[in-house]
């Protein structure tokens, strides 16, 4: 049932006529029509007494009357004088029966709802004089109320009083117990009403749901779109007033910047109106993602479009971790004429109420026609006090628009468990590749995995590749962040790190390559195979894609950091300062020919090109500024190993960076997001857009690959990529870092220089209050730590005790 503000106002008024006897017809005994009525109550297909319009719907309006034919002629005088000639006695019986009969209906009431259903289907019963339902006239009299019916259900302006009044009217003009003397015509135009009501209702409500529901969804979207601009503007403006006061100005008010915006706009300036984000199609100027790192890029597989999807992700600011679940498409094609702005569409953000999944990150996703799969991934709270991870499959359609539906997938089979850092591709014949990853219980204990599975596409079944039966035979170690792809019915894995030892924080970094032949019976071979040729080396956060769609087997790989330790004075390299370098050079891996016999991959470093300075194993000391010497930290490759002419070059490349994602389309590689450090303790999520051309020749010995000397920076660093809140341990280490800076500027110039070039970080070392707040708690969590291993050492030992007194006494008593 649905209300009249729902559906509309439909109906108008009654008929003001009755239905008569007809011409012909001979009158028919008024005693005999009263005790067909009541077998027909007993029957359940009537209701004597009152009834109630709700039960129908408030749907009715008034309207125009219904015009009826007089079926009656001067001949009819007969049945009142019937009905006159009985005597009062009798009369006074059948007031007697009736009464008996309305109290047996009203005992059984609950048992008989179905007598007054719109919907119910009564059989007429046919009296001697009176005519067929499919008489001429009788379907008139339906064709009539069913037009009039009909043409109140358009009325548009009737009152709700009004609409009941109406519809009580009608049926009480038609009601049985009143029209006696026409016995089941009425009762056939009754029912009439009854189900055409009930069809109107049912029509009404379907229509009225589905704008109830289009109306909730988009006030949905919009609530979700003025949350994220408010907070995010907040933020922006927080970010901007800080950054002015490092530069000794005095921060605007807001509304003085809101009404500047456009002048600088036209200036030229760095569009930081460019920086809030909408919801929805761009439209606007203003769209784009926020800086993350452990996203997915993954280009669409749709014939006729260039869109590439970017799901998922996460930011570190110093102060909180920030995971993302928007998905955002970008049309590559229109990536050039659109200027400064790029086309992106945000299709899906989390709302509550709404299917889809968590926000995540060190996830994986993979094309397939029209969809994009997402399996696994991780979540932590920002203040990192609450862990998960995940095990769930959906899928969207990337040919939807902004506002569609995730669906998720309940797949069969060998499901894989809970994990991230793991590696998925997508296979031929409509089928994807997992490998790797860890896991992690609830102390946060890590635990890397080794397995192989498939994942049907069509069927949503999940299978466990187990190795083939020669157990002598070698496979890759349990790994995680490795490179993983498809080509030629094998599946390859690349690099990736693993822990030095069991329950160790320090992590091994591979570079081995594995080839695993997929069988046919659910097997898998594994066989590692040689790389010659120059390649990037221990490197952990790479990101690869294939060289063009139909060349899988050849992959470009760029990025990545690599850990040194770096002694200085003479001192031992294993008790130096840890630098992170962070590296922005693309290498292509060629594995087209490792199926072959005696076969082996070849790498190609394709940018910087040959010639130019040659990344180091280890970076010398004297090459590091000194708040690097003194504390250790991250940099850039360029800066490191190419000194002043790298850091000046270093504008025209992007920033070294880790966990950042990159996609071929229109013959070029782009990159997006990731993150880097720059200095001590200082972490920058990234969120520039990076273009660099790919010529490709095709040559009998194989395909030249060779690319331009300079990048392109399609959409450069924003202010929130520079955000850092600064966490210090005392006043003292601010101190040191003022004093270092001091000393030593001709050292650290060029990594300044290249912090301007690619975006430097601002260091808030304000609120001191908060910080000292911040290391209190991580203290409390440290004690409570150590409370619970301290707790857990006991209980083994009282269970060593108590095993050691059990095998004494079953000692003694043998």
């Amino acid at each position: 049932l649905i209300h009249a503000s729902e559906v509309g106002c439909m109906f108008s008024g009654p008929s003001a006529s009755r239905g008569k006897h007809r011409k012909g017809q001979e009158p028919v005994d008024k005693r005999q029509l009263q005790k067909s009525t009541k077998a027909q109550r007993k029957q359940g297909g009537l209701r004597r007494g009152d009834y109630e319009v709700d039960e129908f719907g408030e749907i009715y309006s008034a309207g125009a009357a219904l015009e009826e034919e007089d079926l009656h002629t001067t001949g009819d005088g007969k049945a009142g004088s019937d009905g006159s000639d009985r005597t009062k006695d009798e009369k006074e019986e059948d007031e007697e029966e009736d009464d008996e009969e309305e109290v047996k209906h009203r005992k059984d009431g609950a048992k008989s709802s179905t007598r007054h259903n719109a919907g119910s289907s009564f059989a007429g019963l046919a009296s001697d004089g009176l005519v067929e339902e499919d008489d001429e006239e009788l379907r008139e009299i339906k064709e009539g109320l069913r037009a009039q019916l009909l043409g109140w259900a358009k009325d548009p302006g009737m009152p709700l009083d009004e609409q009941k009044r109406c519809v009580r009217q009608l049926m009480a003009q038609w009601h049985p117990d009143k029209n006696r003397h026409i016995g089941s015509v009425a009762t056939n135009v009754f029912q009439f009403i009854q189900q055409e009501v009930n069809r109107i209702v049912s029509q009404f409500s379907e229509q009225a749901d589905l704008v109830a529901r289009k109306e909730a969804e988009k006030q949905e979207r919009k609530a979700q779109r003025s949350a994220e601009k408010s907070a995010k503007s907040a933020a922006l403006e927080a970010a901007r007033q800080d950054k002015q006061r490092k530069q000794g100005k005095e921060p605007l008010p807001q509304s003085a910047v809101a009404a500047e915006g456009p002048e600088e706009a036209e200036c030229g300036s760095p569009q930081e109106w460019s920086l809030v984000i909408g919801h929805g199609p761009a439209t606007a100027a203003f769209l784009r993602p926020w800086p993350r790192s452990h996203f997915s890029l993954t280009p669409s597989l749709v014939a006729g479009r260039e869109d590439i999807l970017l799901f998922g992700g996460e930011a570190y600011d110093g102060r909180e971790l920030t995971f993302y679940s928007d998905l955002y498409r970008l049309d590559m094609s229109k990536v050039e004429s659109s200027g400064d702005v790029l086309p992106w569409e945000k299709l899906y953000s989390a709302v509550p109420m709404i299917p889809g999944p968590d926000a995540r990150s060190a996830h994986q996703t993979v094309a397939w026609e029209k969809y994009i799969y997402v399996f696994g991934g991780e979540w932590s709270s920002r203040d990192q006090r609450r862990y998960r991870q995940f095990s769930d499959l959906w899928r969207f359609d990337t040919t939807g628009n902004p506002g569609s539906r995730w669906e998720r997938i309940d797949a069969t089979g060998s499901l894989p468990s809970a994990r991230s850092g793991h590696r998925m591709a997508r296979a031929p014949g409509g089928h994807a590749v997992l490998f790797g990853g860890f896991c992690e219980d609830r102390k946060r204990r890590a635990t890397y995995l080794d397995d192989l599975y498939t994942l049907n596409l069509t069927s949503h079944s999940w299978h466990h590749v187990v190795k083939a039966n020669d157990r002598r035979a070698a496979r890759p170690v349990p790994r995680s962040g490795s490179l993983l792809f498809v080509a030629g019915g094998a599946a390859f894995v690349y690099g990736g790190s693993r822990p030095t030892r069991k329950g160790a924080e320090t992590l091994q970094i591979l570079e081995d390559l594995w080839r695993a032949k997929l069988e046919t019976d659910g097997t898998a071979s594994w066989q590692q195979i040689v790389a010659d040729g120059q390649g990037p080396g221990a490197r952990s956060g790479l990101c690869h894609c294939a060289l063009a769609p139909d060349e899988p087997a050849r992959r470009l790989v760029f990025g990545g950091v690599a850990d040194h330790k770096v002694a200085m004075g003479g001192a031992v390299a294993a008790k130096g300062k840890e630098v992170a370098v962070f590296h922005q050079d693309v290498f292509l891996l060629d594995c087209s020919r490792s199926a072959e016999p005696g076969g082996a991959a070849h790498w190609t470093r394709l940018w910087p090109s040959v010639g130019s300075p040659q990344p180091m194993s280890r970076p010398r000391a004297e090459d590091l500024p000194s708040d690097l010497q003194a504390k250790g930290g991250g940099t850039d490759a360029l800066v490191v190993y190419a000194g002043k002419a790298g850091a000046q070059a270093s504008g025209s490349a992007p920033r070294g960076r880790m966990a950042a994602s990159c996609v071929v389309s229109q013959g070029s590689l782009w990159i997006f997001g990731g993150s880097c450090e720059s200095g001590p303790k200082q972490e920058v999520t990234l969120d520039d857009f990076w273009r660099l051309d790919l010529q490709l020749e095709h040559q009998e010995a194989g395909i030249q690959v060779t690319c331009s000397e300079e990048w392109k920076c399609v959409l450069p660093l924003s202010d929130r990529a520079t955000i850092w809140f600064d966490d210090s341990d005392s006043d003292e280490d601010d101190d040191e870092e003022d004093a270092a800076a001091e000393q030593t500027v001709g050292k650290s110039s060029a990594l300044m220089a290249r912090n301007d070039a690619g975006g430097g970080v601002l260091s808030k070392k304000q609120q001191k209050e908060e910080a000292k707040q911040a290391r209190m708690e991580l203290k409390r969590e440290r004690q409570a730590e150590k409370c619970e291993e301290k707790l857990d050492k006991r209980e083994l030992k009282k269970e060593r005790q108590r095993q050691q007194a059990l095998e004494k006494q079953s000692k003694g008593r043998s």
